[in-house]
Order: C-alpha cells, then sequence, then structure tokens
C-alpha cells in the first residue's frame, strides 16, 4: 500500500532530517518485524513533527499518512486507516492533476480498509 517516497532524510527539518529518518526506519522495523501497533504509534510521533516542519501538504507529510495507514489498518483499526487516507487523498489532490494514477491507488486504499472495517464488524456484531 505505500505509495509515496519520504524525502524526510533530504527535508532539512529543524536542523535534526537524520533524527526524522531515523524515528520513520524505526516504524517500518517494528512493523516488518510484526508489531502493527508500536509502527503505527512510531509513525503518529513521526507525523506531528513533519506537519510542524513541513506542514499539512508536504510530500513527506503525505508519504507518512500512508505509512501511518497502513499500520493502523494493520494493527486492526481499519477505520483509522480510512480517516489517515481520506486525509491524504484531501492533501495529494491539491498537488496533483485530477488524472494522476495515485489518485487511483489512495481511493483503493480507502476501499480496501472500508471492506476491513465492514468484515470486522460483520464478526463482532453492530
Amino acid at each position: 500500500m505505500h505509495v509515496l517516497g519520504s524525502g524526510i532524510a533530504g527535508a532539512g527539518v529543524g536542523g535534526h532530517p537524520q533524527a526524522l529518518a531515523t524515528l520513520e526506519d524505526l516504524g517500518r522495523l517494528q512493523g516488518t518485524t510484526g508489531d502493527a501497533q508500536a509502527a503505527s504509534d512510531t509513525y503518529q510521533a513521526l507525523l506531528t513533527q513533519i506537519e510542524r516542519h513541513l506542514g499539512r501538504d508536504h510530500l513527506a507529510t503525505l508519504s507518512v499518512l500512508d505509512k501511518l495507514a497502513m499500520w493502523r489498518g494493520r494493527a486492526g483499526h481499519p477505520r483509522e486507516a480510512v480517516h489517515f487516507l481520506t486525509r491524504m487523498l484531501t492533501g495529494t489532490q491539491r498537488l496533483v492533476d485530477p488524472t494522476h494514477p495515485i489518485i487511483s491507488t489512495i481511493t483503493d486504499n480507502i476501499a480496501h480498509w472500508l471492506d476491513q472495517a465492514d468484515i470486522a464488524e460483520q464478526r463482532n456484531g453492530p
């Protein structure tokens, strides 16, 4: 589901781009070793920092939203994944042509997590 490169390491964020790149690496490693909850928590912290230094519509911010959505969904919170992907879609639509393929990828990801949310709700009851 990853759709954008982050650009964090070269962003020059607060004079410490490597610290944010390290935080991103930590989240990725947590997720790939099976701890989706820890990965989503790390990406949430990273999102706060990236937004503070680069703003809501920077490509690095949108990339972090993508990863945060993936890990929130994998941690069992598909509705939160939809929330973050919807934010990502809104920001991306301001930056690219409406026919850009990334728009379709994001909407497909939203549909995936909506389906997962529906399955979970059916399994757990109303």
